[in-house]
């Protein structure tokens, strides 16, 4: 994963364009993540938050976060880019790297409309 980002090479990396939609929108099956929450109360799991914490319970997101991007594109079809963005900050409250934390967090700012201005704008978004 890469550690050194600009401000701009963040928002372009998390900004959903036109086409994007499409990619993360045109998806057929429930993916293993959606599969383990369905054995959830839905009541408990409706934020993604909830289901980022009944995902890691149950073992499903143990070990690498690689299936970050699924746990995200699967939010995103659930609700509002700012309820994905709490998926990714309940990603980034249990990654044990600080730096990739840092990152997930300023990816979840930038999906929830808070764009930074400046590096010292971006770090701050992130927790940093």
């Amino acid at each position: 994963m890469r550690r050194e980002w600009e401000p701009e090479e963040l928002i372009a990396a998390w900004t959903l364009l036109d086409g994007d939609w499409d990619l993360v929108g045109n998806k057929t099956g429930a993916t293993p993540y959606e599969q383990a929450l369905e054995r959830f109360d839905p009541r408990w799991v409706r934020s993604s938050g909830g289901r980022i914490r009944a995902s890691w319970g149950s073992g499903v997101c143990t070990g690498e976060l690689a299936r970050f991007h699924e746990a995200v594109e699967a939010a995103a079809r659930s609700g509002a880019l700012p309820e994905s963005a709490r998926a990714v900050v309940e990603l980034a409250r249990l990654e044990s790297d600080a730096e990739r934390a840092a990152e997930l967090r300023a990816g979840a700012a930038v999906l929830s409309g808070r764009v930074p201005g400046s590096l010292a704008d971006a770090l701050r978004l992130a927790g940093v």
